[in-house]
């Protein structure tokens, strides 16, 4: 009886669907770590394990404040207090039923995650619009350019996954679980907390203001205990922004990155590795642009909502010429931008469209996810 049970919910095209792109998808990106990687020369001391190239860069900040522990030595040094908890947190409880392996356990909560933002995605996308528009936007999630960093020991996946389940139960008028979700997905990464305003919205749309609105008081509540936290460390409540000057990150208004993306892929020589992540960055914010104006028009307000804030606070951040490339990571955070993938799902039934994005995405999955397993730097 419950394997019969179990088979009926495996069945239904909102679990079947997603489960297979993910394996799909999965499937290749593991590959591609296990068997392909030595077509990048790597000095041989350097040669990653199957773990170790998924555990790179920030991945690695992830699994030192998994096994010791948040530090602070200043806003001028670089510390692990620019890292959000839950992702840690949920990994140093993992390990203990793990042996204590905390690679394998980011590992594995970011691809259950990822597993679950895609069932979530499908569910919204299904209910606000229909079940073809859903299955291409999983897809287009799946195979995108970035996508290796849903597999990685980042937030990505975590984040998403909570913030697509928030906004689907919003939608759905479940505000407990709703609500719920919103706080932790604040607590994953700073522009989870832009759950709280289509949230906000989808309450007024349901119920009108009243005192049972406090209730949505609870959506930042993981980043005011984080901010709490950093208050009694470092004695300051917003040192995840001020430790960002010792990475040379600095603010910037969403058009003046704009204006320097444009500056970096007209001035860096052609045919040379960072170029090209350069317009991978500056195409996704164009991408990404043009996606949420096209909501404003296409979509239910709650869609852009969220979508705008996470599109300025991806924007908003850019690293010191002298330091690197300044558009660095803004690709990455870009891809919290859900909503933009449900458009291009919309946009999809053009089947110019539909086979433009999947040969761009194609493309640039492989070879972007070899050089991140290299840990040649990507994004």
């Amino acid at each position: 009886m419950a394997f019969a049970r179990v088979a009926r919910w495996l069945g239904r095209d909102t679990v079947s669907v997603p489960l297979s792109v993910f394996l799909g998808s999965r499937l290749a990106l593991f590959v591609l770590a296990s068997l392909f990687i030595g077509l990048i020369p790597i000095e041989p001391d350097k040669q990653p394990g199957f773990l170790g190239a998924f555990t790179r860069w920030d991945g690695g900040w992830y699994a030192k404040i998994a096994r010791h522990g948040y530090e602070w030595a200043g806003p001028d040094h670089a510390s692990s207090v620019e890292f959000f908890p839950l992702f840690p947190l949920l990994a140093k409880f993992l390990s203990i039923f793990v042996g204590g392996d905390v690679a394998l356990s980011l590992f594995l909560i970011s691809n259950v995650a990822f597993l679950f933002y895609l069932v979530y995605l499908y569910r919204l996308a299904a209910r606000d619009f229909d079940a073809e528009i859903a299955e291409r936007t999983i897809v287009y999630v799946a195979i995108f350019a970035l996508s290796v960093f849903f597999s990685a020991a980042y937030t990505e996946s975590l984040m998403l996954a909570l913030a697509t389940a928030s906004f689907f139960y919003a939608r759905e008028g479940k505000w407990t679980r709703a609500i719920a979700l919103g706080g932790l997905t604040s607590a994953a990464r700073l522009s989870g907390i832009a759950v709280a305003l289509p949230l906000a919205w989808e309450w007024y749309r349901q119920k009108g203001i009243d005192r049972h609105a406090l209730v949505l008081l609870a959506v930042p509540s993981g980043l005011a205990l984080y901010m709490a936290y950093l208050a009694v460390l470092t004695g300051d409540p917003v040192a995840f922004v001020h430790v960002e000057r010792a990475w040379t990150r600095s603010f910037t208004w969403p058009w003046g990155t704009l204006r320097i993306a444009w500056q970096t892929i007209t001035t860096l020589p052609r045919f040379r590795y960072v170029t090209a992540i350069a317009y991978v960055d500056a195409g996704c914010m164009v991408g990404f642009l043009f996606l949420l104006l096209a909501m404003i028009r296409s979509m239910p307000p709650a869609y852009w909502l969220y979508s705008a804030p996470v599109y300025f606070i991806a924007t908003s951040t850019t690293i010191a010429p002298t330091a690197g490339l300044p558009s660095a990571s803004i690709g990455r955070y870009l891809m919290a931008i859900f909503p933009g993938f449900i458009m291009m799902g919309v946009l999809g039934r053009s089947r110019l469209v539909h086979y433009l994005l999947l040969f761009v995405f194609a493309v640039l999955f492989g070879p972007l996810a070899l050089y991140f397993f290299a840990k040649v730097w990507v994004e």
